[in-house]
């Protein structure tokens, strides 16, 4: 099966190479057009920005938080911290957890500006985020139509370490990824089901606008398989689009491409690739012209990903062309893939799992006990040192999976996803949210240290995916999310707590259900790595 180049302004769900903080306090070049880092002292700062945002969402629920995150000197080191903090007093209410989202995505839109191309860069040239989308486009951008030209594929086929599990032997595999504890069992459940209708990856139904369409885990190779009508958009390049061409080209479905200028009759895919495509930071009100007359309903699929601070600033610039959709349409449904390197309300099963494992240790245990006594505490840490319940009697833990040195522009990218989901949710759209495992993707891998760790993580019961592996399970759960009546994110679903649109169905790697703090023994995984690495 066929992957699409990971494009530099595209997502993967797994872990990402630290890279923002080496860039906080720097002047971004191309930072001065489109979605623009906010000014602190007279600098654009993702730092000053980021703890702004978080503050702004704490400050819905729980002013004492607030303060504390408005007070952090030390924020690219603590950010982690607070941002666990939010997600454990966020969930004690169900109410809340919508209240902190609506307030940080609120902020963000607010605080983040647009400045247009071609204007100068100051107060008088730019307007704020919430407004960008409203504005009337530069230059229109246009059609071009990519029909699939095979009968594609219905099966629901899974590629996993060089084998393609299908039938039977998905259905074992998926009973053992239960068993070890890497997936929750919701999940399994939920690919069974769409294993069983083959009907509903029939796509010919469905549009979806595929923000990020050249990422590494994007599924437009799957959609267009299933015969989804797909709206690719990615940034211009030749290289990134012959391969999206061919990618439409090889499935049933149809593709309708972005291009800067009108259809030549009769052009190729080359000629075409030169001119497809558009820049989500840059071209916001073009593409937000372009897509929000299309028929519908249409699925805003967002899996938008870039280096460093653009990072932050590509998710606003997706988050803020679905907030632009969802609040002048009814039928737009709101889909992602849920980074697994976060903190999350995890459900009272999962907890109870992992502190079963822990004292089930037998030998090995009190060798570790005899680190984590030298250590101070810090390492083999039990995973959950408390479960709390909310006022709805829905009882939780504290997974809490964010690597710090991923940034904290990351995190906050990742938690504008979460908290439109939520929104989305609240307001009775069809949601599909669902976390996705580690990934080896080559974001990843070309970061020397997360690469090392990834090696050594399945030591302590972690699985790192293959992303051919990741993008076909997370495919076959957004049709289950969108077919299916009873899945969480569907408006007809009354769920326990609100948090359950991330816990259901989720593939956290084993990161939940682990015995320990994942941070407690990442520098041991470091060591498996540079041992397996020399081997």
């Amino acid at each position: 099966m066929p992957e699409p180049d990971e494009a530099p302004a595209s997502a993967s769900a797994g872990a990402r190479p630290a890279r923002d903080e080496q860039h906080e306090h720097h002047e971004q070049p191309g930072a001065e057009q489109g979605v623009a880092i906010p000014r602190t002292d007279g600098r654009r700062s993702t730092r000053g920005a980021g703890r702004a945002v978080f503050a702004a969402a704490a400050s819905a629920v729980d002013a004492e938080l607030a303060e504390s995150i408005r007070a952090e000197r030390d924020w690219r080191r603590r950010y982690h911290r607070h941002a666990r903090r939010l997600v454990a007093r966020e969930t004690l209410r169900a109410d809340d957890l919508v209240a902190v989202a609506r307030a940080g995505l609120a902020e963000a839109h607010e605080r983040f500006e647009f400045l247009p191309p071609e204007q100068p860069d100051g107060p008088d040239g730019s307007v704020p985020l919430a407004e960008a989308a409203s504005l009337p486009p530069r230059r229109p951008l246009h059609d071009v139509e990519v029909h699939g030209q095979s009968v594609g594929t219905s099966e629901a086929v899974v590629p996993y370490r060089g084998g393609r599990l299908r039938g039977d032997s998905l259905f074992a595999q998926l009973g053992h990824w239960v068993d070890e504890g890497t997936v929750e069992p919701s999940l399994a459940e939920a690919v069974r089901t769409v294993v069983r209708q083959p009907d509903w990856r029939d796509l010919s139904d469905v549009t979806i606008v595929a923000l990020g369409a050249g990422a590494e885990l994007s599924p437009v190779w799957w959609l267009s398989q299933w015969g989804a009508t797909v709206l690719p958009i990615d940034l211009p390049g030749a290289g990134r689009w012959e391969g999206l061409l061919a990618t439409l080209h090889e499935g049933r479905g149809r593709g309708v491409v972005p291009t800067r200028g009108p259809s030549e009759g009769g052009a190729g895919d080359h000629a075409l690739a030169d001119r497809a495509g558009a820049d989500l930071t840059t071209d916001l009100p073009e593409l937000c012209a372009w897509v929000r007359d299309r028929p519908g309903p249409l699925v805003v699929l967002n899996t938008v990903y870039a280096d460093g601070p653009d990072h932050i600033r590509a998710a606003l610039a997706a988050d803020a062309l679905t907030a632009h959709l969802t609040g002048i349409r009814e039928d737009v449904a709101v889909a992602h893939f849920v980074t697994p390197t976060d903190a999350f309300a995890a459900p009272e099963e999962a907890v109870a799992h992992a502190r079963r494992r822990f004292r089930a240790r037998g030998a090995r245990g009190r060798a570790q006990n005899l680190a984590r006594g030298v250590s101070r505490g810090r390492t083999f840490a039990p995973n959950y040192p408390e479960t709390m319940t909310s006022s709805e009697g829905w009882a939780f833990g504290i997974a809490d999976t964010i690597i710090p040195q991923q940034g904290a522009s990351y995190l906050l990218a990742k938690r504008v996803q979460r908290w439109r989901a939520l929104t989305a949710a609240e307001d009775g759209r069809v949601v599909s949210a669902n976390v996705a495992a580690p990934t080896a993707t080559r974001s990843v891998t070309k970061n020397r240290a997360l690469a090392t760790a990834y090696r050594g993580a399945p030591a302590f019961g972690i699985e790192i995916f293959e992303p051919a592996t990741t993008t076909a399970l997370q495919s076959l759960l957004l049709v289950h999310d969108l077919r299916h009546e009873a899945a969480a994110g569907q408006p007809e679903r009354v769920l326990a707590h609100p948090a359950e649109l991330f816990t259901e169905a989720a593939n956290h790697a084993g990161l939940w259900r682990n015995p320990f703090d994942p941070r407690s023994v990442l520098g041991f995984a470091l060591l498996r790595g540079l041992v397996s690495r020399g081997r």
